[in-house]
């Protein structure tokens, strides 16, 4: 037990620096090419950063370990809601671009409650699978060439606060992305594997392993992404990072690692399912409120999450 505690911390340690080394040279890269802040963030970044769950999703479908796969999907985008999102607005109040409240927060929700509708057949098969990772390629076609098409591009200030290195070669960004890529597959292997048999020892469904460590752990990148976002006041960065990785963790996950295999409902009940859709769905009536979310919103959404959490540690008792 101790030495699986000790494998799934080192796992965390590397998926962590791998995305923080993958997230470094994709933004820088982006960047570069003109492209503005909050479509790196909605795009690029979120990717970056979801890759975590996307290397330990897909680890899991490949070890047919469904409950690992759909507990950190749904834990990882209630985590980023509840407790990124809200310990972000505690730190500084956040502005939401009209965009992300017109297009992106409809994005998410239609992917969410597609997901929910394939969760009701108990399963995830390639169809359903495939229909995620389409609606994800669409929005991100669409959006890169919207944002081509308005003619927005990132200001050098916008740059130099996202990436103040973009003086290196480019090579050192080949590096980054390559050697992060590595790190974050070896920590996948750690993680899933430490995370099954701690489930095992605990006689605990490996799904409340995923909701729970395992969706905090790969939850890091964007949790350190947005608490540096939050302090440089860069807030499209930080909001459409958030939004888009729920968005990725949908589609690119799910729909990839179903792909690879079937996932079927392994523990998952209808109180998770509902708490990921009252999360999501709160979001609406928050962003709306003068397209800005306070401390006090901030904080109610930490209450909310830790209460969630609270339950889970029932569940596992």
């Amino acid at each position: 037990m101790v030495g699986d505690i000790t494998l799934l911390i080192a796992g965390l340690l590397l998926l962590f620096f791998g995305a923080e080394a993958l997230v470094r040279g994709a933004t820088a890269v982006s960047l570069r090419a003109g492209i503005p802040p909050l479509i790196v963030g909605l795009t690029v970044l979120a990717f970056c950063t979801s890759s975590p769950e996307l290397v330990v999703g897909l680890k899991a479908a490949l070890n047919n370990n469904g409950g690992i796969c759909l507990g950190n999907v749904i834990g990882s985008n209630i985590a980023n809601t509840g407790l990124i999102l809200g310990i972000a607005a505690m730190i500084l109040p956040l502005g939401v671009n009209r965009q992300i409240v017109r297009r992106e927060i409809p994005v998410m929700l239609g992917l969410t409650f597609l997901f929910v509708y394939f969760m009701l057949g108990e399963s995830i098969g390639r169809v359903e699978g495939a229909l995620l990772f389409v609606g994800l390629i669409t929005y991100i076609i669409y959006s890169v060439i919207t944002a081509r098409k308005s003619g927005e591009t990132a200001t050098q200030e916008e740059v130099e606060s996202v990436a103040p290195n973009l003086g290196r070669h480019w090579s050192i960004d080949a590096l980054l992305l390559i050697g992060g890529l590595g790190i974050l597959l070896l920590g996948a292997e750690l993680m899933v594997t430490s995370a099954v048999n701690i489930a095992t020892t605990l006689g605990a469904p490996e799904v409340l392993i995923g909701l729970t460590m395992v969706a905090i752990g790969t939850s890091l990148p964007e949790l350190a992404t947005s608490i540096v976002a939050a302090v440089k006041k860069q807030c499209d960065l930080m909001v459409g990072n958030l939004i888009g990785s729920n968005i990725f963790n949908l589609g690119a996950i799910l729909g990839s690692a179903s792909l690879v295999r079937p996932i079927v409902n392994e523990g998952v009940t209808m109180v998770d399912i509902v708490i990921l859709l009252i999360f999501s769905m709160a979001l609406v009536p928050i962003m709306l409120s003068n397209y800005k979310i306070s401390r006090l919103e901030g904080a109610l959404l930490v209450i909310g999450y830790l209460g969630y959490m609270a339950y889970i540690g029932v569940q596992l008792a």
